[in-house]
């Protein structure tokens, strides 16, 4: 029955979606209204600065932030920056892993690359990172904060599950780090005058 279904749906897509809708509910039995079930998990990547995993309906995402000290660029001399990588996993999904179509999401697929940059420019606009407080020395040294987004599982709406797992890490360490970010900032301009 499974398999006639999902004949179903690739033959005659509209059918299949338009059947469920004159319901009032989804193919995965959720309401027109309902939200997909949402899952977080803060600290699952020990070797990451920071790190999450969040849990969308059927969708996994870990998100591992990475902060290095870096040059500013020379247009923005007081700002610090973030770089976002977001990778698919080979086995997130059957229709991920059919190399035979094609269709392959691993590697340097431009979707990939074109959902990361998306999701870059999402956090930049929202302006939900002050890159100045990233400034450590005006023109010589600022943070870097790398974004490394995985998804282990993938079932729809990665971009969601993206941004909850950046933004439940980043907000975590942003309160709680602050503070020591702002220590080791001065301790990095101290020894970078005395070397």
């Amino acid at each position: 029955m499974a398999m006639q279904s999902a004949a179903y749906q690739k033959l005659h897509p509209r059918e299949y979606y338009k059947k469920f809708l004159e319901h009032g509910i989804r193919p995965d039995g959720r309401g027109l209204m309902d939200v997909r079930r949402t899952a977080v998990s803060l600290g699952s990547i020990k070797t990451a600065d920071g790190s999450a995993l969040a849990k969308v309906g059927g969708t996994t995402v870990a998100c591992g932030l990475k902060l290095e000290v870096g040059i500013p660029s020379a247009l923005k001399p007081k700002e610090g920056r973030f770089e976002v990588s977001l990778k698919l996993a080979s086995l997130c999904s059957p229709e991920i892993n059919k190399k035979s179509l094609g269709r392959t999401f691993v590697g340097n697929d431009k979707r990939i690359d074109a959902m990361a940059a998306t999701i870059k420019k999402t956090i930049a606009s929202s302006q939900m990172m002050n890159l100045e407080e990233l400034c450590i020395k005006e023109g010589a040294s600022v943070w870097v904060v790398y974004i490394d987004l995985v998804c282990v599982d993938f079932s729809g709406n990665i971009f969601d599950a993206a941004l909850m797992v950046f933004l439940s890490r980043y907000i975590s360490i942003a309160f709680t780090n602050s503070l020591s970010l702002y220590l080791l900032s001065i301790i990095i301009l101290v020894l970078s005058s005395v070397l």
